[in-house]
């Protein structure tokens, strides 16, 4: 199952904590007092929290983080519907967060919808829009988007590699 780098980096360093600590509830209680107050970082850090141990409540606080435009969440939620975990899978539903997070430049979504546009699961099978996202991902520091974009290219034209590179260019505002 992938799983976004930071998401298992912070789900590691709460589970360190919750290990740590002696009562799980008395170690989650700053995090769910903030998050029930609306602040997407902590909802987001509850998220990723329970990721593991409770993916039902995971999805349950990236939505809430996601609802208010948190990328990390959003790429969380993408990474769960794409892998299954804690929900049912749904590749349209994984599509659907990862482009909110990758448009916002989270990289990890960037990797995750290359390789939905590679698969074709959740969209149309697109190897220009594949190569653009692992470009995209790859520039952040992904690097499995590299695997990916060297299988891709052995798959595309020059025209189609030409395409996604200018597709992968930030946009330029008018003069």
């Amino acid at each position: 199952m992938w799983i976004p780098h930071w998401l298992r980096k912070v789900a590691a360093q709460g589970c360190q904590v919750l290990s740590a600590a002696r009562d799980f509830d008395k170690a989650l209680s700053p995090y769910r007092k903030a998050a029930t107050q609306g602040d997407a970082i902590a909802q987001g850090t509850l998220g990723a929290m329970y990721h593991q141990i409770h993916p039902k409540a995971a999805v349950y606080w990236f939505r809430k983080a996601a609802a208010q435009g948190n990328a990390e969440a959003q790429g969380a939620l993408g990474a769960m519907y794409y892998s299954g975990h804690g929900v049912a899978r749904n590749y349209a539903k994984a599509v659907y967060w990862f482009r909110k997070a990758a448009t916002q430049g989270n990289t990890e979504a960037q990797y995750g919808l290359g390789l939905m546009y590679d698969s074709g699961h959740g969209v149309p099978q697109d190897y220009v829009q594949a190569a653009k996202w692992s470009i995209l991902a790859k520039a952040g520091g992904v690097k499995d988007a590299n695997e990916l974009l060297s299988s891709l290219e052995s798959e595309m034209t020059p025209a189609q590699i030409a395409e996604a590179e200018l597709l992968a260019l930030p946009p330029f505002a008018d003069e």
